[in-house]
Protein backbone atom coordinates (compact mmCIF):
# COMPACT_ATOMS: atom_id res chain seq x y z
CA UNK A 1 0.00 0.00 0.00
CA UNK A 2 1.34 2.99 -0.82
CA UNK A 3 1.31 5.88 1.51
CA UNK A 4 -0.25 9.08 1.22
CA UNK A 5 2.15 12.24 2.22
CA UNK A 6 0.61 14.32 4.13
CA UNK A 7 -0.69 17.58 2.84
CA UNK A 8 1.40 21.33 2.95
CA UNK A 9 -1.54 23.08 2.31
CA UNK A 10 -2.18 25.27 5.63
CA UNK A 11 -5.56 25.37 7.43
CA UNK A 12 -7.15 28.64 7.96
CA UNK A 13 -6.73 29.85 11.46
CA UNK A 14 -8.53 32.82 13.51
CA UNK A 15 -6.20 35.66 12.32
CA UNK A 16 -6.30 34.84 8.31
CA UNK A 17 -10.06 34.73 8.83
CA UNK A 18 -10.55 38.11 10.35
CA UNK A 19 -11.71 41.13 8.23
CA UNK A 20 -9.49 42.89 6.11
CA UNK A 21 -9.07 46.09 7.95
CA UNK A 22 -11.50 48.86 5.64
CA UNK A 23 -9.53 51.62 3.60
CA UNK A 24 -12.80 53.96 2.96
CA UNK A 25 -12.03 57.20 5.01
CA UNK A 26 -14.21 58.06 7.68
CA UNK A 27 -16.71 61.11 7.17
CA UNK A 28 -14.77 63.66 9.09
CA UNK A 29 -14.46 67.69 8.79
CA UNK A 30 -10.54 66.81 8.94
CA UNK A 31 -8.59 67.73 5.58
CA UNK A 32 -8.61 65.46 3.04
CA UNK A 33 -5.19 65.63 2.57
CA UNK A 34 -2.47 66.20 5.71
CA UNK A 35 -0.82 69.78 6.25
CA UNK A 36 1.30 70.78 3.54
CA UNK A 37 5.05 71.23 3.85
CA UNK A 38 6.24 74.44 2.11
CA UNK A 39 7.43 74.93 -1.35
CA UNK A 40 4.21 76.10 -3.41
CA UNK A 41 0.21 75.76 -4.20
CA UNK A 42 0.09 71.96 -4.59
CA UNK A 43 2.96 71.17 -1.67
CA UNK A 44 1.85 67.82 0.09
CA UNK A 45 3.14 66.26 2.85
CA UNK A 46 2.22 63.97 6.23
CA UNK A 47 2.89 65.31 9.77
CA UNK A 48 0.67 66.66 12.56
CA UNK A 49 3.14 69.88 12.40
CA UNK A 50 1.11 73.06 11.67
CA UNK A 51 2.42 74.07 8.07
CA UNK A 52 3.67 77.11 6.74
CA UNK A 53 0.94 77.38 4.90
CA UNK A 54 -1.50 77.26 8.06
CA UNK A 55 0.52 79.60 9.67
CA UNK A 56 0.38 82.19 7.10
CA UNK A 57 -3.44 82.10 7.29
CA UNK A 58 -3.97 84.83 10.02
CA UNK A 59 -1.59 87.19 8.04
CA UNK A 60 -4.45 86.89 5.16
CA UNK A 61 -6.88 88.38 7.67
CA UNK A 62 -3.78 90.52 9.33
CA UNK A 63 -2.42 91.87 6.05
CA UNK A 64 -6.03 93.78 5.12
CA UNK A 65 -6.89 95.46 8.15
CA UNK A 66 -3.67 96.45 9.80
CA UNK A 67 -2.50 98.24 6.50
CA UNK A 68 -5.79 99.84 6.17
CA UNK A 69 -5.73 100.95 9.66
CA UNK A 70 -2.26 102.80 9.42
CA UNK A 71 -1.82 104.15 6.06
CA UNK A 72 -5.78 105.28 6.01
CA UNK A 73 -8.10 103.83 2.78
CA UNK A 74 -6.75 105.08 -0.11
CA UNK A 75 -5.55 102.66 -2.75
CA UNK A 76 -2.39 102.43 -3.78
CA UNK A 77 -0.70 102.91 0.30
CA UNK A 78 -2.60 99.75 1.64
CA UNK A 79 -1.87 97.78 -1.39
CA UNK A 80 1.49 97.99 -1.05
CA UNK A 81 1.61 97.94 2.67
CA UNK A 82 -0.33 94.81 2.43
CA UNK A 83 2.31 93.35 -0.17
CA UNK A 84 5.46 94.58 1.78
CA UNK A 85 4.05 92.94 5.49
CA UNK A 86 3.00 89.56 3.98
CA UNK A 87 6.14 89.23 2.17
CA UNK A 88 7.98 90.06 5.63
CA UNK A 89 5.68 87.13 7.17
CA UNK A 90 6.50 84.68 4.59
CA UNK A 91 10.40 85.43 4.88
CA UNK A 92 10.35 84.81 8.33
CA UNK A 93 7.84 81.72 8.36
CA UNK A 94 9.51 80.37 5.57
CA UNK A 95 13.33 80.98 5.98
CA UNK A 96 14.01 81.30 2.53
CA UNK A 97 13.63 82.62 -0.99
CA UNK A 98 12.26 79.74 -2.52
CA UNK A 99 10.28 78.59 0.54
CA UNK A 100 8.78 82.02 0.72
CA UNK A 101 8.09 82.48 -2.66
CA UNK A 102 5.89 79.37 -2.53
CA UNK A 103 3.56 80.59 0.56
CA UNK A 104 3.22 83.74 -1.85
CA UNK A 105 2.48 81.88 -4.23
CA UNK A 106 4.55 84.16 -6.64
CA UNK A 107 7.43 81.33 -7.86
CA UNK A 108 7.42 81.58 -12.23
CA UNK A 109 4.17 79.37 -13.08
CA UNK A 110 4.59 76.22 -14.88
CA UNK A 111 4.81 75.75 -18.36
CA UNK A 112 1.41 76.83 -20.50
CA UNK A 113 0.16 79.05 -17.42
CA UNK A 114 0.64 82.75 -19.33
CA UNK A 115 -1.04 81.40 -22.57
CA UNK A 116 -3.86 79.87 -20.58
CA UNK A 117 -4.01 83.07 -18.94
CA UNK A 118 -4.09 85.03 -22.48
CA UNK A 119 -6.89 82.21 -24.28
CA UNK A 120 -9.25 83.03 -20.61
CA UNK A 121 -8.53 86.72 -20.31
CA UNK A 122 -11.70 87.48 -22.80
CA UNK A 123 -13.86 85.16 -21.41
CA UNK A 124 -12.97 86.31 -17.44
CA UNK A 125 -13.35 89.83 -18.95
CA UNK A 126 -17.07 89.68 -20.40
CA UNK A 127 -18.66 86.55 -18.98
CA UNK A 128 -18.83 87.36 -15.54
CA UNK A 129 -20.11 90.71 -15.72
CA UNK A 130 -22.90 89.17 -18.41
CA UNK A 131 -23.92 86.92 -15.85
CA UNK A 132 -23.85 89.26 -12.81
CA UNK A 133 -25.31 92.15 -14.77
CA UNK A 134 -28.63 91.81 -12.98
CA UNK A 135 -26.79 92.35 -9.33
CA UNK A 136 -25.21 95.26 -10.75
CA UNK A 137 -28.87 96.82 -11.99
CA UNK A 138 -30.17 96.32 -8.56
CA UNK A 139 -27.19 97.91 -6.57
CA UNK A 140 -26.47 100.26 -9.11
CA UNK A 141 -24.79 102.24 -6.12
CA UNK A 142 -23.02 99.58 -4.68
CA UNK A 143 -20.17 99.09 -7.36
CA UNK A 144 -16.72 99.08 -6.19
CA UNK A 145 -15.99 102.85 -5.31
CA UNK A 146 -13.11 104.60 -7.53
CA UNK A 147 -11.52 107.96 -6.84
CA UNK A 148 -11.89 110.87 -9.51
CA UNK A 149 -9.40 112.58 -9.96
CA UNK A 150 -6.37 110.32 -8.71
CA UNK A 151 -5.20 110.13 -12.15
CA UNK A 152 -2.25 107.98 -12.46
CA UNK A 153 -2.33 106.92 -8.86
CA UNK A 154 -5.90 105.31 -9.47
CA UNK A 155 -4.42 103.85 -12.62
CA UNK A 156 -1.13 102.07 -10.40
CA UNK A 157 -3.99 101.60 -7.69
CA UNK A 158 -6.67 99.49 -9.86
CA UNK A 159 -4.14 97.88 -12.54
CA UNK A 160 -1.08 96.71 -10.40
CA UNK A 161 -1.02 97.08 -6.95
CA UNK A 162 -4.70 96.18 -6.17
CA UNK A 163 -4.32 92.70 -8.02
CA UNK A 164 -1.19 92.09 -6.94
CA UNK A 165 -2.16 92.48 -3.36
CA UNK A 166 -5.17 90.54 -3.48
CA UNK A 167 -3.66 87.63 -5.92
CA UNK A 168 -1.12 86.87 -2.96
CA UNK A 169 -3.38 87.40 -0.41
CA UNK A 170 -6.38 85.24 -1.79
CA UNK A 171 -4.45 82.78 -4.67
CA UNK A 172 -1.17 82.71 -2.75
CA UNK A 173 -2.00 82.53 1.06
CA UNK A 174 -5.42 81.60 1.40
CA UNK A 175 -5.61 79.06 -1.63
CA UNK A 176 -2.06 77.62 0.60
CA UNK A 177 -4.37 77.43 3.37
CA UNK A 178 -7.11 75.50 2.50
CA UNK A 179 -5.41 73.28 -0.55
CA UNK A 180 -5.19 69.54 1.96
CA UNK A 181 -9.23 70.35 1.66
CA UNK A 182 -9.48 69.53 -2.17
CA UNK A 183 -9.02 71.52 -5.30
CA UNK A 184 -13.02 71.91 -5.62
CA UNK A 185 -13.79 73.03 -1.85
CA UNK A 186 -10.26 75.39 -1.96
CA UNK A 187 -11.36 76.73 -5.20
CA UNK A 188 -15.00 77.46 -4.21
CA UNK A 189 -13.95 78.84 -0.52
CA UNK A 190 -11.45 81.37 -2.09
CA UNK A 191 -14.25 82.59 -4.36
CA UNK A 192 -17.13 82.95 -2.34
CA UNK A 193 -15.00 85.11 -0.03
CA UNK A 194 -13.65 86.76 -2.63
CA UNK A 195 -16.70 87.86 -4.13
CA UNK A 196 -18.44 88.78 -0.58
CA UNK A 197 -15.71 91.52 -0.29
CA UNK A 198 -16.61 93.04 -2.93
CA UNK A 199 -19.95 94.20 -1.89
CA UNK A 200 -23.42 92.73 -3.72
CA UNK A 201 -23.08 94.29 -6.58
CA UNK A 202 -20.23 92.86 -7.82
CA UNK A 203 -20.83 89.70 -6.01
CA UNK A 204 -21.84 87.51 -8.49
CA UNK A 205 -18.80 88.74 -10.85
CA UNK A 206 -15.97 88.56 -9.00
CA UNK A 207 -17.05 85.62 -7.28
CA UNK A 208 -17.09 84.08 -10.97
CA UNK A 209 -13.84 85.38 -11.44
CA UNK A 210 -12.62 84.25 -8.21
CA UNK A 211 -13.11 80.78 -9.71
CA UNK A 212 -11.04 81.47 -12.67
CA UNK A 213 -8.38 82.72 -10.45
CA UNK A 214 -8.00 79.97 -8.12
CA UNK A 215 -7.87 77.28 -10.79
CA UNK A 216 -5.11 78.94 -12.79
CA UNK A 217 -3.34 79.29 -9.39
CA UNK A 218 -3.89 75.82 -8.54
CA UNK A 219 -2.89 74.48 -12.46
CA UNK A 220 0.19 76.48 -12.71
CA UNK A 221 1.13 76.65 -8.84
CA UNK A 222 1.34 80.47 -9.55
CA UNK A 223 -0.43 83.65 -9.22
CA UNK A 224 0.99 85.34 -12.21
CA UNK A 225 -1.13 84.00 -14.78
CA UNK A 226 -4.45 85.11 -12.40
CA UNK A 227 -2.93 88.39 -12.46
CA UNK A 228 -2.82 88.65 -15.85
CA UNK A 229 -6.80 88.15 -16.32
CA UNK A 230 -7.56 90.60 -12.61
CA UNK A 231 -5.42 93.31 -13.91
CA UNK A 232 -7.05 93.29 -16.92
CA UNK A 233 -10.55 93.10 -15.61
CA UNK A 234 -9.99 95.80 -13.43
CA UNK A 235 -8.51 98.00 -16.69
CA UNK A 236 -11.65 97.66 -18.17
CA UNK A 237 -13.59 97.94 -14.69
CA UNK A 238 -12.33 101.60 -13.71
CA UNK A 239 -10.22 103.25 -15.83
CA UNK A 240 -11.52 101.97 -18.98
CA UNK A 241 -15.10 103.10 -17.88
CA UNK A 242 -14.25 105.88 -16.03
CA UNK A 243 -12.34 107.21 -20.01
CA UNK A 244 -15.60 106.45 -21.82
CA UNK A 245 -17.62 108.79 -19.44
CA UNK A 246 -15.42 111.85 -20.22
CA UNK A 247 -16.59 111.31 -24.06
CA UNK A 248 -19.56 113.38 -25.15
CA UNK A 249 -22.90 111.57 -24.32
CA UNK A 250 -23.82 111.44 -27.80
CA UNK A 251 -20.63 109.36 -28.61
CA UNK A 252 -20.30 107.35 -25.42
CA UNK A 253 -23.69 105.44 -25.55
CA UNK A 254 -22.80 103.75 -29.25
CA UNK A 255 -19.60 103.86 -28.84
CA UNK A 256 -19.79 101.43 -25.45
CA UNK A 257 -22.49 99.21 -27.10
CA UNK A 258 -20.21 98.73 -30.16
CA UNK A 259 -17.29 98.05 -28.11
CA UNK A 260 -19.25 95.94 -25.70
CA UNK A 261 -20.41 93.86 -28.87
CA UNK A 262 -17.39 93.72 -30.43
CA UNK A 263 -15.48 92.21 -26.93
CA UNK A 264 -18.88 89.61 -26.27
CA UNK A 265 -18.51 88.46 -30.27
CA UNK A 266 -14.69 87.53 -29.45
CA UNK A 267 -15.25 85.72 -25.91
CA UNK A 268 -17.73 83.83 -27.59
CA UNK A 269 -15.08 82.92 -30.18
CA UNK A 270 -12.37 82.20 -27.91
CA UNK A 271 -14.90 79.98 -26.19
CA UNK A 272 -15.86 77.94 -28.73
CA UNK A 273 -12.24 77.60 -30.03
CA UNK A 274 -10.94 76.84 -26.57
CA UNK A 275 -13.75 75.07 -25.49
CA UNK A 276 -11.73 72.06 -23.76
CA UNK A 277 -9.65 74.35 -21.50
CA UNK A 278 -12.94 76.21 -20.77
CA UNK A 279 -14.91 73.07 -19.66
CA UNK A 280 -11.86 72.20 -17.56
CA UNK A 281 -12.00 74.95 -15.65
CA UNK A 282 -15.54 75.33 -14.39
CA UNK A 283 -15.82 71.26 -14.13
CA UNK A 284 -12.60 69.91 -13.10
CA UNK A 285 -12.40 71.09 -9.68
CA UNK A 286 -15.90 69.68 -9.20
CA UNK A 287 -15.25 66.34 -10.83
CA UNK A 288 -11.89 65.57 -9.03
CA UNK A 289 -13.39 66.16 -5.45
CA UNK A 290 -13.75 62.79 -3.81
CA UNK A 291 -17.09 61.19 -2.14
CA UNK A 292 -16.67 61.10 0.40
CA UNK A 293 -16.75 63.50 1.65
CA UNK A 294 -17.83 65.40 -1.44
CA UNK A 295 -17.68 69.42 -1.72
CA UNK A 296 -20.26 70.99 1.02
CA UNK A 297 -18.65 69.66 4.32
CA UNK A 298 -14.89 70.51 3.66
CA UNK A 299 -16.37 73.75 2.68
CA UNK A 300 -18.34 74.23 5.75
CA UNK A 301 -14.82 72.74 7.39
CA UNK A 302 -12.88 75.46 5.60
CA UNK A 303 -15.48 78.44 6.86
CA UNK A 304 -14.71 77.21 10.41
CA UNK A 305 -11.09 78.75 10.16
CA UNK A 306 -11.15 81.72 12.51
CA UNK A 307 -9.55 83.75 9.49
CA UNK A 308 -12.39 83.03 7.00
CA UNK A 309 -15.10 83.64 9.61
CA UNK A 310 -14.05 86.54 10.66
CA UNK A 311 -13.19 88.25 6.98
CA UNK A 312 -16.77 87.06 5.91
CA UNK A 313 -18.38 88.31 9.14
CA UNK A 314 -16.30 91.78 8.13
CA UNK A 315 -17.62 91.16 4.44
CA UNK A 316 -21.51 90.75 5.37
CA UNK A 317 -21.57 93.61 8.71
CA UNK A 318 -20.84 95.44 4.97
CA UNK A 319 -23.38 94.18 3.40
CA UNK A 320 -25.79 94.42 6.05
CA UNK A 321 -24.91 98.67 6.27
CA UNK A 322 -24.87 98.68 2.46
CA UNK A 323 -29.06 97.09 2.34
CA UNK A 324 -30.24 99.14 5.61
CA UNK A 325 -29.14 102.40 3.24
CA UNK A 326 -30.91 101.12 0.47
CA UNK A 327 -33.68 103.16 1.02
CA UNK A 328 -32.47 106.56 1.40
CA UNK A 329 -29.59 105.73 -1.55
CA UNK A 330 -32.61 104.99 -3.92
CA UNK A 331 -34.31 108.85 -3.41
Amino acid sequence: MVSKEPSTEELPTDETLTDEPSTEEPLTDEPLIREPAGGGLASRSGGDVMSPERRMLPWFLWAQILPSLVLGRWLVAPAVGAIVLIALVAWRIGGNRAESAGLLGIAPPAGGGMRAATILLLPALMWPRLIGYPFQAIFPDFMTPTYPGLGLRLAVATILAVPLMEEILYRGVLLNALRPWGRGPAILAGALVFGLGHGPAMFVSTAIVGWILGWLALEYDSIWPGFVIHAGFNLVAGVGVMAMEKLPHEVHGPLLLALLAVLVGLSVIVGIRERKLINRVIFEPLRQTPRPPGLWRPLGAIFRLWPVTVQTAISLIAWVAMLVDLPQTLQ
